[in-house]
């Protein structure tokens, strides 16, 4: 004769934390874990101007003018993670070459300028940049597979928990011919 066992008391909170996401799947679909986007600059110091324009509830977008000229677009975004867009110009961010590597290598090397003017944001830009630099230098081994643009390379934490993620899209020159941009997006959280 088959018999039920009284269920352990892990096994009723298991299933209570199951019941109760079924039950509230929707609500959570509606409602975003992070906060708000925010200005991750001010003017002063290193900055000239920094216009910030919201455009949705978790979306906004920041124009940054440095002293020096160069620019800086940041996409703020993301609901169950938070995406940082980092969109970098000036007139000379890279030389002639614009492979993958040298665009890494410039990427890297202007995450680490930004992380000492201390922006409002919630990403490692050095920890960003030490894993850029890294995987430039894997690359060069035998063996090893090159980097490259739109691929999404892990920066740290634990897949399914949380992680950050980095995906370098290109650089080279803008449209018009004038500037050299790198563009990146950093991604946190349960990925």
């Amino acid at each position: 004769m088959f018999m039920l066992s009284t269920p352990s008391r892990w096994t009723r909170s298991l299933l209570t934390a199951f019941l109760f996401a079924i039950s509230s799947a929707s609500v959570w679909a509606d409602d975003c874990v992070r906060g708000l986007p925010e200005p991750a600059f001010k003017a002063g110091g290193e900055v000239r101007s920094d216009r910030f324009t919201r455009l949705k509830s978790t979306e906004a977008r920041e124009q940054v003018v440095f002293k020096s000229g160069e620019q800086l677009t940041i996409e703020h975004g993301g609901c169950n993670y938070y995406v940082v867009g980092l969109r970098y110009e000036a007139k000379t961010l890279l030389s002639s070459d614009r492979s993958p590597t040298a665009v890494f290598k410039a990427s890297a090397k202007y995450l680490r300028q930004l992380a000492r003017l201390k922006p409002n944001l919630s990403i490692r830009l050095d920890e960003t940049a030490n894993k850029l630099e890294h995987l430039v230098a894997q690359s060069g081994k035998a063996g090893a597979s090159k980097v490259g643009f739109w691929y999404t390379y892990h920066v740290s934490g634990e897949a399914g928990l949380i992680e950050t993620r980095v995906i370098v899209k290109g650089g080279g020159r803008t449209a018009d011919g004038k500037r050299d941009y790198i563009d990146l997006e950093i991604s946190i959280g349960e990925l």
